[in-house]
């Protein structure tokens, strides 16, 4: 769980510069919805699958942020710059 908060705090800031408040905002909502979604999730799938493919498919949920931190490329904001002219 700890590798979603770690990802989405670090990509959050690259991505929304004017909104950011609302973006956090956005994650915490989001954080508090898994969490409350969790534990149904788990049940279904441990009952529907069985422990084994119900832990296989809940590692894959947790395998796409991981990824993510490795595949992400900062977007900043572009300087202008200007060169100095010999005069």
């Amino acid at each position: 769980m700890s590798l979603c908060f770690v990802s989405t705090f670090g990509v959050f800031p690259h991505y929304f510069h004017k909104r950011k408040t609302a973006a956090y905002a956005g994650i915490g909502l989001g954080t508090g919805i898994g969490l409350a979604a969790y534990p149904s999730i788990t049940i279904y799938l441990f009952d529907r699958l069985g422990f084994r493919y119900g832990i296989l498919s809940l590692g894959a949920l947790f395998i796409i942020p991981a990824v993510s931190i490795f595949v992400f490329k900062p977007q900043y904001r572009k300087k202008k710059y200007y060169q100095l002219r010999n005069f």
